[in-house]
């Protein structure tokens, strides 16, 4: 389907890595940190929620 958003391995690493530096994530995307507290999101890494390799299809 066209229009399918995708992230890389490397992009998910990174943003796994961004969301579990708390200072990091509060210097460079201090809305984004503030919304995650708030709503309370748990942390969480790269092994138990890395999406699979191909898009879902429906």
């Amino acid at each position: 389907m066209a229009g399918e958003l995708a992230m890389t391995a490397k992009r998910w690493d990174e943003l796994t890595a961004l969301l579990q530096d708390e200072q990091l994530l509060q210097a460079e995307y201090p809305k984004v940190a503030e919304y995650l507290s708030r709503c309370g999101a748990p942390s969480w890494s790269t092994s138990d929620r890395r999406p699979p390799a191909n898009p879902v299809e429906r």
